[in-house]
């Protein structure tokens, strides 16, 4: 991925995480962009060794995960999520095979659900619901 030559997000340094597989070329291109990188893996993406490399290496102890469901469900399956944080607006689509805020895509025995405890909620503007969630120990 790249961003027409940015290294950041609306302010935000960008690191990509790359397999080990990364050609030279690749990884050229993103040092000339300034875009840092850490690798995960070397075959495929090990995400609690990314996890423990962003605390290690840059610090970071507390991630927000916006991603779509499978990146979501990833995480879940992992059991790297201790939160969850929904906006529930009031609108449906009732589309069949849409992506939901966790698919999962992988070995068998990942959870297939999880308990959660309501931390709270809040009513906000245009009927949206604001739901926090901490994941429940089993």
């Amino acid at each position: 991925m790249h961003w027409g030559g940015r290294n950041d997000i609306t302010g935000d340094h960008v690191v990509m995480v790359l397999t080990e597989q990364a050609s030279d070329a690749h990884l050229d291109a993103l040092r000339r962009a300034g875009v840092s990188y850490l690798f995960g893996g070397r075959d495929a993406i090990d995400l609690g060794l990314v996890l423990d490399k962003l605390a290690t290496k840059l610090s970071i102890k507390r991630l927000l995960l916006e991603g779509g469901g499978r990146i979501n469900g990833a995480f879940l399956a992992e059991g790297l999520v201790d939160e969850v944080s929904l906006l529930l607006a009031p609108a449906v689509d009732g589309l069949v095979g849409t992506a939901a805020v966790f698919d999962y895509e992988g070995h068998e025995d990942a959870p297939k659900s999880l308990a959660l405890t309501l931390r709270s909620l809040e009513a906000m503007d245009g009927g949206i619901v604001w739901l926090r969630y901490d994941m429940t120990k089993a």
